[in-house]
């Protein structure tokens, strides 16, 4: 057994005993490794290593933080940032916390309302979806109100150099994955016929042109957050994606996975990280369908319909309402399983253990760990 830290090669990784922690340093790429008989100083790691499925990784954050061993013959068990697996939990409310927040603003801002502040006049956007926002004057309690919000919600910012090191690794594992980084040009919303015309025009009918971008200082700690997701993921799981698009609009919801290609909207990209999280895992999951065939598309549909008559559909709560049940029709069933087997794996297996629905969501379980993660689980 390794009695130290010690920097690994990726082939050191092969010939590792089991009951070896693993862990990685996500900015330098370096592996390394520990019997776990104490607790020495270890390196910064954001992020969790499983190499090709073996059963002797041991994954955590850190070694004091949520390790747990795997045991020969068991699956691995993915852990994902503690961000994704907040969505196991209830949305927290800081009505009565933060001074002068009320419920209705409250939910605006888990809706993904931006405070801004133009030279003493404040404002909070009233509509938010797919990122289209009609702003509205407000106070400079509720606008105070909103940044102590956001100040626990929303993504920290971090520094440019550090963004950039996020950003460059997001486009080397998109690159890996053979996805394609862009961004959307804003289109304007019109419904009149000469526009419907012109859309028909574009390739691929689609309203806005898929360009390369640069980036996004603002973005930097959404980059590392979709990099810390994505690497997690095994490669299987976003096999169907062909693109990812971090801002812009889309034509409804927040985000969209149109022709295999991943979009968060503006919104998304400024909103809570719950928020972030879910419609990534959820957009990301839209891809995974080809994963299934036709008759087993039919057959998930059937099951589903199944669970919904015996109320063991999942509730997950990420755009900011009390009762989100988008499982609702099987166009987000698909998704919705994806996004609770990433971000609720313990959660989801007890759920399925402990209600009348034990053989039917079993069989969607079962149908997702072989076809859409190749049989990787998550904590």
């Amino acid at each position: 057994m390794i009695m130290e830290w010690k920097k690994l090669t990726p082939k050191d990784l092969d010939n590792l005993p089991k009951g070896t922690r693993v862990m990685r340093d996500g900015v330098e790429d370096n592996y390394w490794a520990y019997d776990g008989r104490e607790n020495p100083d270890v390196p910064d790691s954001r992020h969790l290593f499983s190499k090709g499925g073996k059963s002797y990784a041991v994954e955590g954050q850190s070694i004091m933080e949520g390790e747990f061993q795997v045991e020969a013959g068991r699956p691995v068990l993915v852990m994902m940032p503690q961000d994704v697996r907040d969505l196991r939990n209830p949305w927290k409310s800081y009505v009565g916390e933060i001074e002068g927040l009320t419920r209705e603003t409250e939910i605006a801002l888990k809706k993904g309302a931006y405070p801004k502040d133009r030279q003493g006049e404040y404002r909070l956007p009233t509509h938010c979806k797919g990122g289209s926002v009609i702003e509205g004057n407000v106070s400079k309690e509720v606008y105070d109100a909103s940044m102590g919000w956001r100040r626990q919600e929303a993504f920290p910012e971090v520094p440019e150099e550090v963004g950039r090191r996020s950003f460059q690794f997001l486009r080397e594992l998109l690159g890996q994955r053979n996805i394609e980084y862009g961004k959307r040009v804003p289109h304007i919303y019109t419904k009149g016929r000469l526009i419907k015309r012109l859309k028909s025009m574009l390739p691929n009918g689609r309203k806005e042109e898929y360009v390369k971008d640069d980036f996004e200082r603002e973005c930097g700690s959404q980059y590392q957050m979709a990099a810390e997701v994505i690497d997690l993921l095994p490669e299987p799981a976003t096999r169907g994606v062909r693109g990812m698009v971090f801002g812009g609009t889309v034509d409804h919801g927040y985000g969209d996975a149109e022709n295999n290609i991943v979009t968060l909207s503006s919104t998304v990209m400024g909103g809570p990280k719950r928020m972030f999280c879910g419609i990534l895992l959820h957009e990301i999951g839209h891809c995974s369908e080809s994963a299934f065939s036709e008759n087993e598309r039919d057959q998930l549909c059937a099951i589903r319909d199944m669970i919904s008559r015996k109320d063991g559909l999942l509730l997950t709560n990420y755009i900011g309402q009390a009762h989100v049940n988008r499982q609702g029709s099987f166009q987000e069933f698909i998704p919705e399983v994806f996004m609770a087997y990433v971000s609720q794996g313990e959660e989801l297996r007890d759920h399925i253990e402990r209600g009348p629905w034990r053989e039917e969501w079993g069989t969607v379980y079962s149908m997702f760990k072989e076809k859409v993660f190749g049989g990787v689980e998550f904590v």
